[in-house]
C-alpha cells in the first residue's frame, strides 16, 4: 500500500529508509510536511516534533493511542483493518493538512 501511495503522489512522497537510531528517525520525520503512519513508536516521534500526522488506526482505540492537537488527524478503520479506511478520506485529510500549511495539494 505504501508503494501505491508514493506512486500516486507523483514522487512527492517517499518510503523512509531503515533507521537504526531514534535521532536519525527524528531527523527524517522533521523533514516531512505530513507523516502518514499507523499507531507506532515513530508516530510518537512525529507527535513530539509536531510534524503533522495522518494516523491510520485499525484495532487501536483513538481515544487511548491516537494523535492530539490541531496539526494532526487520526482516522479509524470501520472494520479494524487499516486497508479499509477509505482512500478518498485519507487523501482529503492529507489535502486539508497541506492547505493549512499553505501548500496546494494535488
Amino acid at each position: 500500500m505504501a508503494t501505491r501511495v508514493v506512486l500516486a503522489s507523483g514522487k512527492r512522497a517517499f518510503i523512509s529508509p531503515q533507521t537504526i537510531k531514534v535521532e536519525n528517525l527524528a531527523a527524517l520525520i522533521s523533514c516531512c510536511k505530513i507523516y502518514i503512519c499507523n499507531c507506532s513508536g515513530p508516530m510518537n516521534v512525529a507527535l513530539a516534533l509536531n510534524t503533522p500526522i495522518v494516523a491510520l488506526l485499525g484495532t487501536t482505540l483513538p481515544e487511548e493511542w491516537g494523535t492530539y492537537g490541531e496539526a494532526h488527524r487520526t482516522l479509524k478503520s470501520p472494520t479494524k483493518k487499516t486497508q479499509d479506511i477509505p482512500r478518498d478520506l485519507v487523501l482529503q485529510v492529507i489535502g486539508e493538512l497541506l492547505e493549512k500549511q499553505g501548500y496546494k495539494p494535488w
